[in-house]
């Protein structure tokens, strides 16, 4: 994740929290002092969220 780099956040704990729906999930991954590192809508299909 070069974004998580970027912003000076390497190093700390990464959380991660997806959000189900029936046919599209969100997706968001933040850092221990909730700085968003990434976030995104994905297919509900779980091949495609492995591939992410």
């Amino acid at each position: 994740m070069e974004e998580y780099r970027r912003n000076g956040q390497e190093g700390k704990s990464v959380f991660v929290g997806v959000d189900l729906h029936r046919f599209k999930w969100h997706v968001t991954v933040r850092t221990e002092d909730q700085v968003p590192v990434k976030h995104f809508w994905e297919e509900g299909i779980p091949e495609t969220l492995c591939q992410s």
